[in-house]
């Protein structure tokens, strides 16, 4: 018999926010879809009268087989009673340390739309843990985080806290709902960046245990600096009988984890910095001292996944920064690492520019291999001692030539790296270590950001650098992971936590003394894609894969991850391209930026007026990729080096009165699809495709024939209402 009851709710847009309280002073938080909050309940509490609708509260009056109310704190503090049910390993929730922080007030503050609900907990050493609710009505996420404050006399050890926790999933369910339950995740690697994967719970033995005692528990992340080179820090549970989602979604550069939890009939959620038992994690508080934890964005909502993700991407969205006025127009970019490969020279960077002059094409960047005239790419990194060689009219000439043309000059750098050749890579005293080791990865050693050193040298090397040669375009990339982590008084865990911190702080350090940098974030494609490093910048790399038939296919994915503008998608043109060829890489640039590279300046007319059309069209359309939301459709796909079926796009503007449809097809794709158009009353406005397709439009789906493998094409599309 469940013992608790509800001690205040919140509406917030089309979601609730409830919190509870059993007898003993636990406070445990759950949110869910407000239009089916109180009709599911009536369904609940009494099946036989499905009209009488009763308050969600009392839902939890019920008689459950298992219902049990957990902290919306989950913590660990060393020396404690570590918890039971066989969960040493497995997990670190509900320990002693969670069950003394006891309830001990709660109130709401208003900042213009900012509405934030702090609940108060404390133990009785006078540990407190103060669980903060962001919400702004009408918004579709909140964002959660926790502060621990040793308010007692001796220091602690913390070895897990979580940002946030989520019960009660589901309320809309009377029993352990066998067969109604999916975890959704997206997993990520090299070049693969993204999949969806949808599994039942079962399938993942996360069932009740025959008598609710044995902890079942799925704990994963993301260990090291690329917080998405394992799986996005991202996880949904879904209902599917009620179709409802709850979702949540980690902001951490570093080692993270998520963890769905059972010990009953319902599911619980939680995470954020990886603990000690994943993530080598241990941080020391001194009495009086404090440790806030990553932002958590969480959300709910019925409808299906895409459905979630979009809500959690507009929280990117709304947070963000002001960007740099440049960026307000979604300028194509043009990107000389697949066409120097790392010779990027005056004489080769002004044929392009040549080529590319009165184009659409607005940002000029130039790759790995700028700064040196060396045998080899991504070797000698650290020194950012500019050739003389490779420039012999000077690099600012080239810059100022560059403007000249119309270009914005950008250039690329591994700041946080050095490698072999470099005079860095044996300055030791600067750099991370493990275990009074200098750690090093392949040919990589990686600077100590928590050395104020290591912040003169590259204020000199990069936003000096940047200043005088009047470059308001960084590439910032970086290839390869610190792993577990680095010295620390307090453990591996939190000496990575601790530099990923103060690099973050650089980057606000660069657009604090230049304010129209543009940032491109990447770290091997598409690792960083995580919102806060998408807060830091002006788009992300959506991937390594820059010649692949996979490209839409990722694309796609990272569209459901990060916002679409910031979403940088390559087009890699080769001089023996097909026009088909070009229409299917091209096509792929609209699921965010358009950034070219490779043989521009060989290709013949018939395929320069095809790359000319296709930025046209993308000016067409821009407007929906600024500001809109995505649906995707098509062939469940398997591979993604060898795909076979199709897919499909449909990008709408948040006016919902311009869109535009991208199509590939791939291997045995049909001849003919139609694509749904959730509104009515489209008309075709215009087009980018080959000549033997063919398209046309009735009030709710766009019908496309004439396909053959591994085509691919735009669609824009203008409401018939439109004024």
């Amino acid at each position: 018999m469940s013992n608790f009851k509800e001690l205040k709710s919140y509406q917030t847009g089309d979601m609730v926010i409830h919190y509870w309280i059993d007898e003993k002073n636990i406070v445990g938080m759950s949110i869910n879809p407000s239009k089916i909050d109180h009709e599911t309940a009536s369904r609940r509490i009494n099946l036989n009268d499905e009209h009488t609708v009763k308050p969600l509260h009392d839902v939890f009056k019920v008689d459950f087989p298992a219902c049990t109310l957990e902290n919306l704190v989950q913590i660990k503090i060393v020396g404690d009673i570590h918890p039971t049910g066989f969960s040493g390993g497995t997990s670190m929730r509900n320990s002693a340390s969670t069950e003394d922080l006891k309830f001990k007030n709660q109130n709401l503050s208003i900042a213009g739309e900012k509405h934030t609900i702090t609940t108060e907990l404390e133990d009785r050493r006078g540990i407190s843990a103060f669980h903060y609710l962001c919400y702004w009505p009408n918004r579709p996420f909140i964002e959660v985080f926790t502060e621990i404050v040793n308010g007692s006399r001796s220091t602690i050890s913390l070895e897990m806290v979580s940002s946030f926790s989520l019960g009660g999933i589901s309320p809309f369910q009377q029993d352990e709902a066998i067969g109604k339950y999916n975890l959704h995740r997206f997993s990520s690697t090299w070049s693969a960046e993204g999949r969806h994967e949808s599994l039942p719970i079962e399938s993942l033995n996360l069932e009740k245990s025959w008598n609710g005692h044995g902890v079942r528990s799925l704990r994963f992340g993301q260990i090291g600096s690329m917080p998405v080179k394992h799986y996005f820090p991202f996880a949904a549970l879904e209902d599917k009988q009620y179709e409802v989602f709850w979702g949540a979604q980690i902001a951490h550069p570093g080692s993270w984890q998520l963890e769905v939890y059972r010990k009953t009939d319902m599911l619980n959620m939680s995470g954020g910095l990886a603990d000690r038992e994943f993530g080598h994690w241990k941080k020391d508080l001194q009495p009086g001292s404090s440790l806030e934890t990553p932002k958590a964005i969480l959300s709910c909502c019925l409808g299906d996944i895409q459905n979630l993700t979009e809500r959690m991407v507009r929280y990117q969205e709304f947070i963000h920064p002001p960007r740099p006025e440049s960026e307000e127009d979604l300028p194509i970019i043009f990107n000389d690492w697949c066409t120097t490969w790392g010779y990027p020279s005056e004489k080769n960077i002004l044929k392009l520019a040549d080529r590319l002059e009165n184009s659409e094409v607005k940002y000029l960047v130039m790759d790995d291999g700028w700064f040196n005239d060396r045998p080899g790419v991504q070797q000698g990194l650290g020194d950012w001692q500019i050739s003389e060689t490779i420039y012999p009219n000077g690099f600012a000439n080239l810059c100022d030539t560059l403007r000249e043309k119309g270009f914005t000059p950008g250039v690329w750098f591994e700041l946080e790296c050095c490698t072999e050749g470099s005079l860095m890579f044996d300055n030791t005293e600067h750099l991370i270590h493990r275990d009074g080791k200098v750690l090093q990865y392949g040919t990589r050693r990686f600077l100590d950001f928590r050395d104020p050193w290591v912040h003169e040298y590259l204020y000199e090397k990069v936003i000096l650098m940047l200043k005088e040669n009047k470059i308001l375009y960084i590439k910032t990339d970086y290839n390869d992971s610190i792993g577990l982590g680095c010295d620390s008084p307090d453990s591996l865990g939190e000496g990575l936590r601790e530099h990923l911190s103060a690099v973050q702080d650089f980057y606000r350090m660069m657009r604090l003394e230049i304010p129209e940098l543009v940032v491109e974030i990447c770290s091997s494609g598409g690792h960083r894609l995580e919102p806060s490093w998408m807060a830091l910048s002006s788009m992300g790399g959506f991937s390594d894969s820059h010649e692949g038939l996979d490209i839409p296919i990722i694309a796609a994915n990272t569209q459901m991850m990060i916002p679409a503008r910031q979403n940088q998608v390559w087009a890699v043109l080769r001089e023996e391209d097909s026009l088909s060829r070009l229409h299917y890489s091209l096509s792929a640039t609209f699921f965010g930026r358009m950034c070219l590279s490779g043989d521009i300046h060989e290709l013949n007319k018939p395929q320069m007026d095809t790359v000319k059309k296709a930025m046209k069209m993308y000016q067409d359309v821009k407007g929906a990729i600024r500001e809109g939301f995505s649906r995707r459709y098509g062939t469940t796909l398997l591979s993604y080096t060898h795909p076979t079926g199709y897919q499909a796009i449909v990008r709408t503007n948040d006016k919902k009165d311009e869109a535009f449809v991208v199509v590939h097809s791939f291997r045995n794709s049909p001849s003919a699809v139609s694509v749904p158009l959730e509104a009515e009353n489209w008309e075709i406005a215009g087009f980018y495709m080959e000549k033997h397709l063919s398209v046309s439009a009735d009030k709710n789906a766009l019908f496309i024939s004439g396909l053959k493998d591994f085509n691919g094409l735009i669609v824009s599309l203008k409401s018939k209402n439109h004024v």
